[in-house]
């Protein structure tokens, strides 16, 4: 993936994913590849760069992200109950 890809698609899920409850994950990161695809080609950047050396696809790679906000508010959370 270049270095443009790689710094848009961080900045853009930072911007863009939520932490949401578990079981909407799926669907919700399907939705978001969608939105992200049509925003890189805004940026001059194609889904396949987008998706180059991710080891699997957007999908999966937003679903990842998701889980990993939603695992950060159950811990905060958590913390905040102690």
């Amino acid at each position: 993936m270049s270095n443009r890809a790689i710094q848009f698609l961080n900045d853009w899920v930072n911007e863009h994913v939520k932490a949401i409850p578990y079981p909407e994950h799926l669907a919700e990161a399907r939705r978001l590849a969608k939105e992200c695809v049509a925003d890189a080609k805004k940026q001059g950047i194609s889904k396949k760069e987008l998706e180059e050396d991710l080891g699997q696809g957007l999908v999966s790679e937003l679903k990842d992200a998701l889980d990993t906000r939603a695992d950060e508010e159950v811990k905060r959370m958590a913390n905040r109950n102690d």
